[in-house]
């Protein structure tokens, strides 16, 4: 599980304009350190905890033009994008009905988020990808969710 070998490969490209360090120390935090939690993981120089890291991601998201063209996104609109996106996967005030769903259409609804990374902030672990959500079909049949039915 943990002697898996990696091989990165580095490609030379021409540095986008218009980004700061920060933004990328930002997103490295985020992404490794609060989504992934791979609080390990140490991009600085051995011996030199103070300085800047010997590399820096700087993932490429683009949106698209008209006429085929695309346009590189700032990582200020891509960690806004994120921040904006964050919500519950199942509301509350929708658990009631969600519990209550016939099977297929709960198939349906996880297989809109199955292969997606989903977060809970706060706990540990704080995130998981979603292989498979498995509705307990045992206790609503037998009545014990009437808190959560309508």
């Amino acid at each position: 599980r943990f002697n898996i070998e990696y091989t990165i490969l580095y490609i030379e490209e021409k540095l986008p304009e218009h980004f700061i360090i920060r933004e990328l120390d930002l997103f490295y935090e985020y992404l490794f350190k609060e989504i992934l939690e791979l609080v390990d993981l140490d991009l600085k120089a051995a011996g030199d905890s103070n300085g800047c890291a010997q590399f820096h991601f700087m993932p490429r998201f683009v949106r698209e033009l008209p006429e085929n063209g695309k346009e590189l996104l700032s990582m200020n609109e891509v960690l806004s994008h994120l921040l904006r996106s964050s919500k519950p996967l199942i509301p509350k005030e929708n658990l009631a009905e969600i519990i209550n769903l016939p099977l297929y259409k709960w198939q349906s609804l996880v297989d809109e988020v199955k292969g997606m990374v989903v977060t809970f902030p706060g706990k540990k672990p704080c995130s998981l990808r979603v292989d498979q959500l498995d509705k307990d079909q045992s206790e609503a049949k037998e009545g014990r969710n009437k808190s959560y039915q309508k």
